[in-house]
């Protein structure tokens, strides 16, 4: 294998991964610093009366160094409205949202209390001696490393993919690039439940380092994209952005949760995001794991058998190949795909005649990451403290 792991026996005695190999990233995670952030809040706001774009904003403006996104939902003559939504970029706390909210009542009048309707959390990874090749070795990791908990392959609007800015002409960036992950599988429509063998054997591309990547769909309930942040202030519609200063420059993983997935954790209103603890979206999100294989058999102890299966399996994308390429993703689809095949052929076989081998179910065969998963947990568990810190000074 040509890429930067170290192969080494997995001491752990569950029967799924017992005699096992692990394969972990040769990347020192000491030489990063992780934080955790609000990237931004959306918050919808009723009013009693009705006002513009300009005063909310100066009443914003009080609590905040930068503008917000500002849209009446109600909009009249004059450009008027009595409800909007508003998106904060990097609010410092949930606490200091509630005095906005409270001081726009105060202003503008309070028809109904204002409601959470989505919400961005992101882990940034700085490397403590700031380099290109150092970000890129870590989100390179962090994309084969990455298999979040939820299904991104029933809707093919949601499969992992990455997109890719195009090229810059007199700083005016071209049309972007999108490369999915399995273009087969993407072609075949919506995800029937089961990989199939032709879908996982051939196809798979990899997540790029080049670009944004995303696994769930835009304007989803949950999506998640991991990305080498260079740039910031970045307009869509103009093509323009501002290059951030190497110091700045980092490694992030963020999750856009939408009104509905708030709504069912229970969070709706602002007030209610005092129970919101950053560490409970690690287990989906903000969790990264590593693949193990079987142990080598020396070439004397094979059988005739086994020396058939590998020469037939020699003619097929391996394991090792598939998580080069596609990372747990793709082994993840492999190990389905395999447990479906296993299945297929023991409903062929008489009943009398199976073994519990036979009916042993292929469970995952990866491992948590936990070092990385160590360094997230503690940026998300310090985000956390200092969410608490502000509520107890409001």
């Amino acid at each position: 294998m040509n890429f930067p792991y170290d192969r080494q026996p997995l001491d752990k005695k569950q029967a799924r991964v017992k005699g096992r190999d692990v394969l972990r990233p040769m990347i020192n995670l000491n030489d990063y610093r992780f934080e955790a952030v609000l990237d931004w809040i959306k918050i919808r706001v009723s009013f009693t009366r009705t006002t513009q774009v300009q005063h909310v904003q100066k009443a914003l403006r009080k609590y905040l160094n930068r503008d917000s996104w500002i849209v009446g939902l109600d909009m009249g003559s004059g450009e008027t409205f009595s409800e909007c939504v508003i998106t904060i970029q990097e609010p410092k706390n949930f606490a200091l949202v509630q005095q906005i909210a409270d001081d726009l009542a105060a202003k503008f009048g309070e028809a109904s209390p204002a409601c959470v309707v989505g919400l961005e959390v992101s882990v940034d990874a700085y490397p403590k001696m700031p380099s290109e090749a150092a970000r890129v070795a870590l989100l390179r990791e962090m994309l084969r490393t990455a298999k979040p908990n939820f299904d991104f392959w029933t809707d093919p609007n949601a499969h992992p993919r990455t997109i890719t800015a195009g090229k810059s002409v007199d700083g005016v960036r071209g049309k972007a690039t999108v490369s999915h992950i399995n273009p087969t599988l993407r072609r075949a429509g919506n995800f029937t439940g089961e990989f199939s063998h032709d879908v996982y054997i051939g196809g798979w591309g990899s997540l790029s380092v080049d670009g944004t990547s995303y696994f769930g769909p835009k304007d989803g309930d949950l999506m998640v994209r991991l990305m080498h942040k260079i740039i910031d202030t970045q307009n869509h519609k103009s093509g323009t952005w501002c290059d951030l200063p190497e110091e700045e420059k980092r490694v992030r993983i963020e999750v856009t949760l939408n009104e509905a997935e708030l709504n069912r954790r229970g969070f709706s209103t602002i007030q209610s995001l005092k129970d919101f603890k950053p560490t409970v979206l690690q287990k989906e999100v903000f969790k990264f794991w590593l693949p193990t294989f079987p142990k080598p058999v020396p070439e004397e102890k094979k059988t005739e058998n086994r020396k058939a299966i590998e020469k037939w399996q020699g003619k097929r994308l391996g394991r090792e190949q598939v998580f080069q390429s596609a990372g747990m993703v793709g082994l993840g689809a492999m190990d389905q795909a395999l447990a479906a095949s296993k299945k297929m052929i023991v409903q062929g076989i008489p009943v009398g005649m199976r073994n519990a081998k036979m009916q042993a179910r292929v469970g995952d065969t990866h491992v948590a990451w936990d070092e990385l998963n160590g360094c997230m947990n503690e940026a998300l568990r310090n985000l956390g403290k200092r969410m608490g810190t502000a509520w107890g000074k409001l």
